[in-house]
C-alpha cells in the first residue's frame, strides 16, 4: 500500500447512507468533524500534507491553522500541531489510522448524515474505507 498524495479532496466513505448518498468529512468549526451529503462544499474540502515518509497530516482547506485529531471517541479538529495519521490506499479505497500504533481506524458503523466520525479498532470492513476525490 502506498501513501496518499499531497493535495487537496473530499474525503467520501466508501458506505453510502440510508438515503444513498455519498457522505464527505466536512469542518464545523473548532473540534467539529462530521459526515454530510457532498456538495463540494469549501467546507469539505481537505488539504493532505506529507509529515514524513510515512504520516500525514489533514487540515480543512477552508482553515488551514487547524489539523484533524483525536478527540473523545471521534475525529476532531484542533489548532494546528502535530496530528498526524497514516493513509494508505488499497484496492478497497484509503485506510486512513492513527500514526502511532495503527490501532484507530477512521470509520462510520452506520452511514447517517450530520454524525461525528469514530475511530476504532481496525475491522478491516467497507466502513473503515474513504475515497479521495481531488478537489
Amino acid at each position: 500500500m502506498q501513501n496518499v498524495a499531497p493535495g487537496t479532496y473530499y474525503i467520501i466513505s466508501r458506505v453510502l447512507s440510508p438515503k444513498g448518498e455519498k457522505l464527505a468529512l466536512t469542518f464545523n468549526g473548532e473540534g467539529n468533524v462530521t459526515v454530510t451529503p457532498l456538495t463540494n462544499d469549501s467546507k469539505q474540502a481537505w488539504v493532505v500534507k506529507d509529515y514524513n515518509a510515512q504520516n500525514q497530516t489533514f487540515s480543512p482547506a477552508s482553515q488551514s491553522h487547524y489539523q484533524i485529531g483525536m478527540g473523545d471517541y471521534v475525529l476532531a479538529t484542533y489548532p494546528s500541531g502535530i496530528y498526524t495519521w497514516t493513509a494508505k490506499t488499497s484496492a478497497t479505497g484509503v485506510i486512513i489510522a492513527d500514526a502511532g500504533g495503527i490501532t484507530n481506524f477512521w470509520g462510520l458503523s452506520n452511514a447517517i448524515a450530520d454524525q461525528n466520525v469514530p475511530f476504532g479498532e481496525g475491522n478491516g470492513s467497507d466502513k473503515q474505507r474513504w475515497i479521495l476525490i481531488p478537489v
